[in-house]
């Protein structure tokens, strides 16, 4: 699992790549006959980027606090997995359903039915995709990037002076809010 704020970064691009493929693919075969939400893969880079903003900023950091007020301590790691994983669900479905239905119909068209109808959907599909495979495959795949032995592996070290600096961490994830709040402004 990711130790520091660049390997979060990472591991969170993966995790949210793949979810984003699997779920606007999802709604796009869930919606074939029906009104899309998804307008083909024009939007996936927007839809990525937002999902990967509210990722690293909201979900990334609130679900490991809610989890280990409710966990005792000495848990399992897999049932912390699984926690963990239950509430980034529960913060990311709810905000990308939202900003996926206002991008296609407007905020002001968007109706409280029209709403849950889409969470309760995409949550039925988005936990289980993400604890029964993705989790793991984006483990492996993350493991094979930055390593077990990530001192060894030089990632990051030419670098790891100015990565280290909590400014410029702070500024990464200025940087990166205010890009979402551009890119979430400019599409609808």
């Amino acid at each position: 699992m990711p130790k520091t704020f660049w390997q979060s970064l990472v591991f969170t691009a993966l995790m949210a790549t793949f979810m984003v493929l699997i779920m606007s693919s999802y709604n796009m075969l869930l919606h074939l006959n029906g009104v899309l939400w998804f307008v083909g893969w024009k939007s996936f880079f927007a839809e990525l980027f937002c999902a990967l903003a509210s990722a690293l900023l909201l979900a990334g950091s609130i679900a490991p606090r809610i989890a280990r007020r409710l966990l005792p301590n000495n848990v399992s790691p897999l049932i912390k997995g699984v926690v963990i994983t239950f509430f980034i669900a529960s913060i990311m479905v709810p905000l990308m359903s939202w900003f996926v239905l206002g991008r296609k119909f407007g905020i002001d068209n968007v109706s409280w039915s029209m709403y849950s109808q889409a969470v309760m959907c995409n949550f039925a599909v988005a936990f289980p995709v993400q604890v029964l495979c993705l989790g793991n495959l984006v483990r492996q795949i993350f493991r094979r990037l930055i390593g077990i032995k990530y001192q060894q592996r030089k990632l990051f070290m030419q670098l790891s002076p100015y990565l280290r600096n909590t400014n410029a961490i702070m500024t990464a994830k200025f940087l990166l809010a205010a890009n979402a709040v551009v890119i979430c402004l400019a599409s609808m």
